[in-house]
């Protein structure tokens, strides 16, 4: 209840759950950045998972979201709020449901873990069939292994970077390495550990001129 009365401050139209704003920005294949009266606000296409930004067709998702809502007057059917507080929503340019226009041009999957719409698992799976979009690369990833994929890598640094025992420090601001020993090595931005000299100076960093490691 408090979700709705929330939504229908931003610009409602005759139901509580629609409401209307202008796009600002694309963020990335299924998520904008909106104006509304009350201010911006963020927001998830919902039903569809588009590439990463870092993923093959992730550009070419989000350049055909841009086409259709980039400088538009939206409408929005809210169904939920995510874990970083952007509104989930249906979201339509028009006539145009941007989440089915996605799956139909086969630039986003149907996210089956959440969505249980008919139409839009439909035109996922026809797109797939044809080979359009992101379908017609051999073996696509789905983004959210992507996104799994990439937390564990980072984790694994972590964990490498904690125990490997740490000859250089390097500060990740002004990117240069001290020797662990070195006075300056505790410094508040000395955060990254290598344990040669060379393995710091392949990362890009440079010797700090106090200590000359």
């Amino acid at each position: 209840m408090l979700l709705l009365i929330g939504l229908s401050l931003l610009g409602s139209t005759t139901r509580p759950d629609l409401i209307r704003g202008r796009c600002v920005r694309v963020l990335d294949g299924d998520s904008l950045e909106m104006e509304g009266p009350t201010g911006p606000f963020t927001v998830r296409l919902s039903g569809v998972d588009a590439p990463e930004w870092d993923q093959p067709w992730g550009r070419a998702a989000r350049a055909w979201v841009e086409e259709l809502c980039e400088g538009r007057m939206l409408t929005l059917d809210v169904v939920d709020r995510d874990r970083h507080g952007r509104l989930v929503a249906r979201v339509r340019s028009g006539r145009i449901d941007v989440s089915r226009s996605l799956a139909d041009a086969g630039l986003a999957w149907h996210d089956e873990r959440y969505s249980r719409d008919g139409q839009l698992r439909d035109l996922a799976r026809s797109a797939r069939r044809a080979g359009r979009g992101l379908w017609s690369t051999s073996k696509p990833v789905a983004p959210w292994d992507h996104r799994a994929r990439r937390s564990a890598d980072a984790s694994e640094v972590a964990e490498k970077d904690a125990t490997t025992p740490s000859v250089f420090v390097a500060n990740t601001r002004s990117g240069v390495f001290h020797s662990a020993s070195c006075r300056n090595a505790g410094c508040r931005n000395c955060r990254r550990h290598y344990a040669r000299r060379a393995d710091a100076l392949a990362a890009g960093h440079r010797p700090a001129g106090c200590c000359r490691p």
